[in-house]
């Protein structure tokens, strides 16, 4: 009859205004979630800016060599004899 009917569709309306209202709060859920993501992005954008300048920087050769690589740098060679070639022709006894 046209009053269930009307009875249903007062239930409805209900559902659907309790629904619309579940959807906003999702919706502002998503929004802030989505937000916090962008600050997240941006600020990992930055640290990524600031890396690639780091290794800009150490691609340098002057940093390189006094920073990333100084025990590559060799110590002069130790001979068998004794002798020392940091030193060798600058003092009296050298070759001896």
């Amino acid at each position: 009859s046209l009053n269930e009917f009307d009875t249903k569709f007062q239930t409805m309306d209900k559902d659907r205004a309790s629904w619309n209202s579940k959807f906003e709060e999702l919706n502002k859920k998503i929004d802030k979630q989505q937000k916090s993501l962008k600050k997240d992005m941006a600020a990992l954008k930055e640290a990524i800016k600031k890396l690639e300048q780091e290794i800009i920087k150490l691609q340098q050769p002057t940093v390189k060599k006094e920073y990333v690589m100084p025990y590559l740098e060799k110590p002069p060679p130790i001979d068998l004899l004794g002798i020392n070639w940091a030193t060798y022709g600058t003092s009296k006894n050298s070759g001896q």
